[in-house]
Protein backbone atom coordinates (compact mmCIF):
# COMPACT_ATOMS: atom_id res chain seq x y z
CA UNK A 1 0.00 0.00 0.00
CA UNK A 2 1.79 3.12 -1.22
CA UNK A 3 -0.84 5.58 0.06
CA UNK A 4 -0.07 7.09 3.46
CA UNK A 5 -3.15 7.08 5.69
CA UNK A 6 -1.44 7.91 8.97
CA UNK A 7 -1.19 11.26 10.78
CA UNK A 8 -0.23 14.20 8.60
CA UNK A 9 0.94 16.66 11.25
CA UNK A 10 3.90 15.12 13.05
CA UNK A 11 3.99 15.43 16.83
CA UNK A 12 6.94 14.10 18.79
CA UNK A 13 5.77 12.01 21.76
CA UNK A 14 9.08 10.75 23.13
CA UNK A 15 12.87 10.65 22.81
CA UNK A 16 15.69 8.47 24.14
CA UNK A 17 19.22 9.76 24.68
CA UNK A 18 21.68 6.97 25.39
CA UNK A 19 25.39 6.69 26.11
CA UNK A 20 27.81 3.84 26.78
CA UNK A 21 31.36 4.09 28.10
CA UNK A 22 33.66 1.10 28.23
CA UNK A 23 37.14 0.95 29.74
CA UNK A 24 39.25 -2.20 29.75
CA UNK A 25 42.67 -3.38 30.85
CA UNK A 26 44.21 -6.80 30.30
CA UNK A 27 47.43 -8.72 30.81
CA UNK A 28 48.57 -11.77 28.85
CA UNK A 29 51.68 -13.91 29.21
CA UNK A 30 53.28 -16.92 27.52
CA UNK A 31 55.55 -19.04 29.67
CA UNK A 32 57.98 -21.43 27.98
CA UNK A 33 58.15 -24.42 30.31
CA UNK A 34 60.51 -26.42 28.06
CA UNK A 35 61.47 -26.58 24.36
CA UNK A 36 58.26 -28.56 23.77
CA UNK A 37 55.76 -27.06 26.23
CA UNK A 38 54.30 -23.55 26.57
CA UNK A 39 51.63 -22.24 28.93
CA UNK A 40 49.46 -19.23 28.05
CA UNK A 41 47.27 -17.32 30.46
CA UNK A 42 45.58 -13.94 30.63
CA UNK A 43 42.92 -11.93 32.42
CA UNK A 44 40.83 -8.94 31.32
CA UNK A 45 38.86 -6.41 33.38
CA UNK A 46 36.18 -4.16 31.89
CA UNK A 47 34.09 -1.38 33.32
CA UNK A 48 30.89 -0.87 31.31
CA UNK A 49 28.78 2.20 32.11
CA UNK A 50 25.48 2.80 30.29
CA UNK A 51 23.07 5.66 30.90
CA UNK A 52 19.90 6.92 29.26
CA UNK A 53 17.34 9.67 29.57
CA UNK A 54 13.77 9.10 28.32
CA UNK A 55 11.59 12.16 27.71
CA UNK A 56 7.84 12.13 27.04
CA UNK A 57 5.91 14.90 25.27
CA UNK A 58 2.23 15.79 25.03
CA UNK A 59 0.99 14.84 21.56
CA UNK A 60 -1.41 17.78 21.39
CA UNK A 61 0.80 20.62 22.65
CA UNK A 62 4.30 19.24 22.18
CA UNK A 63 5.18 20.15 25.77
CA UNK A 64 7.52 17.89 27.70
CA UNK A 65 5.62 15.94 30.34
CA UNK A 66 8.23 13.71 32.00
CA UNK A 67 11.95 12.94 32.21
CA UNK A 68 13.12 9.47 33.26
CA UNK A 69 16.85 8.90 33.74
CA UNK A 70 18.47 5.52 34.25
CA UNK A 71 21.83 3.79 34.31
CA UNK A 72 23.42 0.36 34.31
CA UNK A 73 27.02 -0.17 35.47
CA UNK A 74 28.86 -3.48 35.26
CA UNK A 75 32.30 -4.81 36.20
CA UNK A 76 33.30 -7.68 33.90
CA UNK A 77 36.22 -10.05 34.52
CA UNK A 78 37.19 -12.72 32.00
CA UNK A 79 40.20 -14.95 31.47
CA UNK A 80 41.82 -17.58 29.31
CA UNK A 81 44.35 -20.40 29.74
CA UNK A 82 46.05 -22.61 27.18
CA UNK A 83 48.68 -25.31 26.91
CA UNK A 84 50.78 -25.83 23.76
CA UNK A 85 52.76 -28.96 22.92
CA UNK A 86 55.31 -28.95 20.07
CA UNK A 87 56.17 -32.56 19.15
CA UNK A 88 58.42 -31.24 16.37
CA UNK A 89 59.73 -27.80 15.47
CA UNK A 90 57.21 -27.21 12.68
CA UNK A 91 54.08 -28.54 14.43
CA UNK A 92 52.06 -27.83 17.54
CA UNK A 93 48.96 -29.06 19.35
CA UNK A 94 47.09 -26.94 21.88
CA UNK A 95 44.19 -27.03 24.32
CA UNK A 96 42.57 -23.84 25.58
CA UNK A 97 39.65 -22.63 27.64
CA UNK A 98 38.29 -19.18 28.31
CA UNK A 99 35.23 -17.16 29.11
CA UNK A 100 33.66 -13.90 27.94
CA UNK A 101 30.86 -11.65 29.19
CA UNK A 102 28.37 -9.60 27.17
CA UNK A 103 26.72 -6.82 29.18
CA UNK A 104 23.03 -6.08 28.84
CA UNK A 105 22.20 -3.47 26.20
CA UNK A 106 18.72 -2.71 27.53
CA UNK A 107 19.57 0.78 28.69
CA UNK A 108 20.99 1.59 25.27
CA UNK A 109 18.30 0.13 23.02
CA UNK A 110 15.07 1.30 24.62
CA UNK A 111 15.66 1.94 28.28
CA UNK A 112 14.09 -0.29 30.89
CA UNK A 113 11.08 -0.20 33.14
CA UNK A 114 10.29 -1.37 36.64
CA UNK A 115 7.49 -3.68 35.46
CA UNK A 116 6.43 -5.50 32.33
CA UNK A 117 8.42 -7.31 29.67
CA UNK A 118 11.11 -4.60 29.59
CA UNK A 119 12.10 -5.18 33.20
CA UNK A 120 15.77 -5.47 32.26
CA UNK A 121 17.47 -2.83 34.40
CA UNK A 122 20.84 -3.98 35.75
CA UNK A 123 20.43 -7.62 34.70
CA UNK A 124 23.54 -9.80 34.83
CA UNK A 125 25.63 -10.13 31.65
CA UNK A 126 25.33 -13.08 29.32
CA UNK A 127 28.17 -15.56 29.82
CA UNK A 128 30.06 -17.70 27.30
CA UNK A 129 32.62 -20.41 28.05
CA UNK A 130 34.80 -21.72 25.20
CA UNK A 131 36.77 -24.98 25.00
CA UNK A 132 39.11 -25.62 22.08
CA UNK A 133 41.49 -28.30 20.83
CA UNK A 134 43.60 -27.42 17.81
CA UNK A 135 46.76 -27.96 15.84
CA UNK A 136 49.00 -26.07 13.43
CA UNK A 137 51.67 -27.39 11.05
CA UNK A 138 54.18 -25.62 8.80
CA UNK A 139 55.10 -27.83 5.85
CA UNK A 140 57.18 -27.70 2.67
CA UNK A 141 59.86 -25.49 4.21
CA UNK A 142 57.19 -23.19 5.69
CA UNK A 143 55.54 -22.64 2.28
CA UNK A 144 52.32 -24.28 3.51
CA UNK A 145 50.55 -23.71 6.84
CA UNK A 146 47.72 -26.02 7.93
CA UNK A 147 45.40 -25.39 10.88
CA UNK A 148 42.47 -27.27 12.42
CA UNK A 149 40.43 -26.84 15.59
CA UNK A 150 37.52 -28.46 17.43
CA UNK A 151 35.57 -26.23 19.81
CA UNK A 152 32.51 -25.90 22.03
CA UNK A 153 30.87 -22.64 23.09
CA UNK A 154 28.40 -22.77 25.98
CA UNK A 155 26.30 -19.65 26.50
CA UNK A 156 24.30 -19.06 29.68
CA UNK A 157 22.34 -16.20 31.23
CA UNK A 158 20.55 -15.70 27.91
CA UNK A 159 17.55 -13.47 28.45
CA UNK A 160 14.16 -15.09 27.82
CA UNK A 161 10.61 -14.04 28.63
CA UNK A 162 9.26 -15.43 31.90
CA UNK A 163 6.29 -17.33 30.47
CA UNK A 164 5.27 -18.43 33.95
CA UNK A 165 4.31 -14.93 35.14
CA UNK A 166 4.14 -13.29 31.65
CA UNK A 167 5.96 -10.34 33.17
CA UNK A 168 9.73 -9.75 33.41
CA UNK A 169 12.52 -11.29 31.42
CA UNK A 170 14.75 -13.77 33.22
CA UNK A 171 18.26 -15.14 32.62
CA UNK A 172 17.29 -18.79 32.17
CA UNK A 173 18.26 -19.24 28.51
CA UNK A 174 21.09 -21.62 27.52
CA UNK A 175 22.70 -22.19 24.12
CA UNK A 176 25.51 -24.36 22.73
CA UNK A 177 27.61 -24.42 19.58
CA UNK A 178 29.85 -27.37 18.68
CA UNK A 179 32.01 -27.00 15.63
CA UNK A 180 35.29 -27.26 13.85
CA UNK A 181 37.30 -25.18 11.40
CA UNK A 182 40.14 -25.99 9.06
CA UNK A 183 42.44 -23.68 7.13
CA UNK A 184 45.34 -23.73 4.72
CA UNK A 185 47.56 -20.98 3.38
CA UNK A 186 50.77 -20.97 1.44
CA UNK A 187 52.51 -20.66 -1.90
CA UNK A 188 52.05 -23.09 -4.74
CA UNK A 189 54.94 -21.40 -6.56
CA UNK A 190 57.07 -18.38 -5.74
CA UNK A 191 54.46 -16.16 -7.49
CA UNK A 192 51.23 -18.03 -6.74
CA UNK A 193 49.71 -17.85 -3.24
CA UNK A 194 46.45 -19.29 -1.96
CA UNK A 195 44.49 -19.42 1.30
CA UNK A 196 41.32 -21.32 2.18
CA UNK A 197 39.15 -21.90 5.24
CA UNK A 198 36.00 -23.81 6.17
CA UNK A 199 33.89 -23.77 9.33
CA UNK A 200 31.05 -26.01 10.50
CA UNK A 201 28.76 -24.92 13.34
CA UNK A 202 26.25 -27.25 15.01
CA UNK A 203 24.17 -24.91 17.17
CA UNK A 204 21.34 -25.73 19.55
CA UNK A 205 19.07 -23.89 21.96
CA UNK A 206 19.30 -25.92 25.16
CA UNK A 207 16.70 -23.82 26.95
CA UNK A 208 14.70 -21.05 25.30
CA UNK A 209 12.12 -20.30 27.99
CA UNK A 210 12.03 -19.62 31.70
CA UNK A 211 12.57 -22.54 34.05
CA UNK A 212 9.23 -24.15 34.79
CA UNK A 213 7.54 -22.85 31.65
CA UNK A 214 4.89 -25.27 30.34
CA UNK A 215 6.19 -25.01 26.75
CA UNK A 216 9.66 -24.31 25.38
CA UNK A 217 9.13 -23.91 21.63
CA UNK A 218 12.78 -22.99 20.98
CA UNK A 219 14.40 -25.94 22.73
CA UNK A 220 16.32 -28.13 20.31
CA UNK A 221 16.26 -25.59 17.47
CA UNK A 222 19.27 -24.00 15.78
CA UNK A 223 20.44 -20.70 17.21
CA UNK A 224 19.27 -17.73 15.16
CA UNK A 225 21.85 -16.20 12.83
CA UNK A 226 24.18 -19.23 12.93
CA UNK A 227 24.90 -20.83 9.53
CA UNK A 228 26.05 -24.45 9.60
CA UNK A 229 28.47 -24.07 6.70
CA UNK A 230 30.75 -21.21 5.69
CA UNK A 231 34.05 -20.92 3.89
CA UNK A 232 36.26 -18.90 1.61
CA UNK A 233 39.10 -19.27 -0.88
CA UNK A 234 41.43 -16.47 -1.99
CA UNK A 235 44.34 -16.70 -4.42
CA UNK A 236 46.79 -14.20 -5.88
CA UNK A 237 49.33 -14.41 -8.69
CA UNK A 238 52.24 -12.05 -9.21
CA UNK A 239 52.93 -11.21 -12.85
CA UNK A 240 55.98 -9.46 -14.30
CA UNK A 241 56.23 -5.65 -14.16
CA UNK A 242 54.77 -5.56 -10.62
CA UNK A 243 51.23 -6.60 -11.61
CA UNK A 244 49.29 -8.76 -9.15
CA UNK A 245 45.96 -10.53 -9.82
CA UNK A 246 43.61 -11.89 -7.18
CA UNK A 247 40.36 -13.84 -7.09
CA UNK A 248 38.25 -15.21 -4.25
CA UNK A 249 35.00 -16.94 -3.36
CA UNK A 250 33.12 -16.60 -0.08
CA UNK A 251 30.19 -18.83 0.89
CA UNK A 252 27.75 -18.49 3.80
CA UNK A 253 25.06 -21.13 4.32
CA UNK A 254 21.44 -20.51 5.19
CA UNK A 255 20.39 -19.85 8.77
CA UNK A 256 17.27 -19.20 10.79
CA UNK A 257 16.10 -15.69 11.62
CA UNK A 258 14.91 -16.80 15.06
CA UNK A 259 14.99 -20.12 16.84
CA UNK A 260 11.21 -20.40 17.28
CA UNK A 261 10.48 -19.80 13.57
CA UNK A 262 12.21 -22.82 12.06
CA UNK A 263 10.59 -22.23 8.66
CA UNK A 264 11.94 -18.67 8.34
CA UNK A 265 15.42 -18.89 6.90
CA UNK A 266 17.88 -16.50 5.31
CA UNK A 267 19.08 -17.98 1.98
CA UNK A 268 22.69 -18.98 1.51
CA UNK A 269 24.86 -16.89 -0.77
CA UNK A 270 28.14 -16.97 -2.65
CA UNK A 271 30.23 -13.89 -3.36
CA UNK A 272 32.89 -13.60 -6.06
CA UNK A 273 35.59 -10.97 -5.61
CA UNK A 274 38.60 -9.98 -7.68
CA UNK A 275 41.63 -7.70 -7.38
CA UNK A 276 44.31 -6.22 -9.58
CA UNK A 277 47.32 -4.44 -8.14
CA UNK A 278 50.27 -2.58 -9.58
CA UNK A 279 53.52 -1.70 -7.83
CA UNK A 280 54.43 1.76 -9.13
CA UNK A 281 57.58 1.89 -7.04
CA UNK A 282 58.96 -0.07 -4.12
CA UNK A 283 56.80 1.90 -1.69
CA UNK A 284 53.90 3.11 -3.87
CA UNK A 285 51.20 0.78 -5.19
CA UNK A 286 47.74 0.93 -6.76
CA UNK A 287 45.00 -1.60 -6.07
CA UNK A 288 41.58 -2.08 -7.65
CA UNK A 289 39.16 -4.33 -5.74
CA UNK A 290 36.05 -5.61 -7.50
CA UNK A 291 33.53 -6.88 -4.95
CA UNK A 292 30.47 -9.06 -5.56
CA UNK A 293 31.16 -9.48 -9.26
CA UNK A 294 27.83 -11.23 -9.97
CA UNK A 295 25.83 -8.60 -8.05
CA UNK A 296 24.47 -11.29 -5.74
CA UNK A 297 21.46 -10.25 -3.65
CA UNK A 298 22.04 -11.29 -0.05
CA UNK A 299 21.42 -10.17 3.51
CA UNK A 300 24.33 -9.02 5.65
CA UNK A 301 22.27 -8.81 8.85
CA UNK A 302 18.79 -10.07 9.66
CA UNK A 303 16.74 -9.48 12.78
CA UNK A 304 13.64 -11.39 13.92
CA UNK A 305 10.18 -10.35 12.77
CA UNK A 306 11.13 -10.01 9.11
CA UNK A 307 13.53 -7.12 8.50
CA UNK A 308 17.20 -6.92 7.69
CA UNK A 309 20.01 -5.13 5.90
CA UNK A 310 20.84 -6.02 2.29
CA UNK A 311 24.47 -6.81 1.54
CA UNK A 312 26.69 -4.63 -0.58
CA UNK A 313 26.05 -4.95 -4.31
CA UNK A 314 28.61 -4.94 -7.09
CA UNK A 315 31.24 -2.31 -6.32
CA UNK A 316 34.74 -1.20 -7.26
CA UNK A 317 37.27 0.40 -4.92
CA UNK A 318 40.50 1.97 -6.15
CA UNK A 319 43.10 2.58 -3.47
CA UNK A 320 46.54 4.17 -3.42
CA UNK A 321 48.98 2.81 -0.85
CA UNK A 322 52.30 4.32 0.24
CA UNK A 323 54.69 2.65 2.63
CA UNK A 324 56.55 4.99 4.99
CA UNK A 325 59.85 3.34 5.80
Amino acid sequence: DTVWRGPIHYRRTGTNDNQVKNHAVYVFDTMKLSPQWEFNTGVRYERNEASYVTRAFDAATGAQTSVTPGESNEDLVSGRVGLVFKPVENGSVYVAAGNSLAPSASTVIAGCTATGNNQNCNVDPEKTVNYELGTKWDLLDSRLALTAALFRNDRTNVRVNDLVTTDPQVLDGRQRVDGFDIGASGKITSNWAISAAYAFLDSEVLQGAAAGAPVDSQKGQDIAGTPRHSGNVWTTYLLPKGIELGYGIRYVGEYYTEAAAVTTTVPDYTLHNAMIGYAVTRDLSLRLNLNNLTDEVYWSAVRPHGWGNPGEGRSAVLSLNYNLR
